[in-house]
Order: C-alpha cells, then structure tokens, then sequence
C-alpha cells in the first residue's frame, strides 16, 4: 500500500471538494479516463472560443490567476474547453504551481469539465522513462 500523502487545503478548498460529485467506487478525487499523447502539430491547432472566455474569467474571479495575466487563465481555460489533458508548462510563477494545478482542477469539475493535469515537461520525460525501464 502507498504512503499516505496529506495536502493542506484552505476551508474554500474544502468546502469546494465536499460540493463535488463523486464517482461510486471510485475514491479518486480527480479520476483519469484516459491518456492520450497528442502531437506537436495538434497543439497548434487549438482553438479559442467564448466558452474558454468565460472559465478563464471564472479563474481570474476566484483569484486563482490574477487579471494581468489573463493569458495564462485562457492557457488553461482552452485546454479545458477542448477536452484536452494536459499543459506542459514551465511558467512555475502562474501556471505550473500547486495553487492553480489544485483551484483550476476544482473549478472545472463545478463547471462540468474534466480536471487538467498541469506539469513540467521534465515530468513528461520522466513519467515516459519509467514506463519503458518496466
């Protein structure tokens, strides 16, 4: 069995996670479905939309990134929108850090979307190493 990992969280945080629906057998908090690698051509190729608008402005009103980085809110906002799972980023200053991995995954699942897994790309690296080294 895994060591248990405990992560302090704030009463919104908690009272976020208590509002969630969760899944019958599942005790996941953010379960993936499944993993798909997509290619460097279709990573150019997302589009932005009024939909990505409105939940990149959802995280700049919870204060999750602050509205002089709207950019970094669309970033997200159009990876969530397009059903996407992953951002490789290493803006570890608004992007790629535990406050924004945690509230955005929280906020998309209370807007109806999928949580996003936010890393750096030396975690891609590292993660598809291990599963060759089996």
């Amino acid at each position: 069995m895994e060591k248990e990992h405990c992560v302090p969280l704030s009463d919104a945080a908690v009272k976020l996670l208590e509002s969630l629906p969760h899944k019958e057998g599942n005790n996941h908090i953010f379960p993936a479905e499944r993993a798909v690698k997509l290619s460097d051509m279709a990573l150019l190729m997302v589009p932005a939309s009024d939909e990505a608008d409105i939940l990149a402005d959802i995280y700049i009103d919870e204060r999750i990134i602050s509205d002089t980085h709207r950019y970094d809110s669309l970033h997200i906002a159009v990876t969530t929108t397009n059903d996407l799972e992953y951002i490789f980023s290493l803006n570890f200053k608004h992007i790629n850090k535990i406050k924004t991995k945690t509230m955005t995954s929280l906020i998309n699942i209370r807007e109806g979307y999928k949580p996003i897994v936010i890393a750096s790309p030396m975690e891609a690296i590292e993660n598809e190493e291990k599963q060759y080294r089996r």
